[in-house]
């Protein structure tokens, strides 16, 4: 019997594995599934893939939020503070002055442009903190 969604089809074990149906929840919801019309099955299917996309999502994003967010800097010190006189701050020809907030700068605490590949590799949009004359 061929299933209206493709991922139910897939999900669908109990011709290979008929003495388990009765065993197994999942294979209970399959066969309350199978009840349902062709129209239904496919929203079913379709509702299902997107709350599992939803989920992987979820996962990746709270994965990258509960790491570490300083991997190198000064990580012998139990807070890493800098303090920096307004009158010393050194600006550019263009009159910023550009510190890391992503703390992955080489150098730290003045940005390097670092944040850009972080921000592609976990989905962030951190970026310095930027002071201007």
């Amino acid at each position: 019997k061929l299933l209206a969604s493709p991922l139910l089809h897939f999900l669908c074990l109990e011709s290979s594995l008929p003495a388990m149906s009765n065993l197994s929840p999942i294979h209970q919801a399959i066969d309350e599934v199978m009840k349902l019309s062709p129209t239904a099955q496919g929203v079913l299917g379709a509702v299902f893939v997107a709350q599992m996309s939803f989920v992987v999502l979820l996962v990746m994003t709270r994965k990258a939020k509960s790491g570490i967010i300083n991997p190198t800097i000064q990580k012998d010190k139990d807070k890493v503070v800098d303090m920096v006189n307004i009158a010393d701050v050194s600006f550019n020809d263009k009159g910023v002055a550009a510190y890391c907030r992503c703390w992955r700068s080489k150098t730290f605490p003045l940005c390097d442009g670092s944040h850009n590949a972080f921000n592609k590799e976990v989905g962030d949009n951190v970026a310095p903190l930027v002071l201007k004359k």
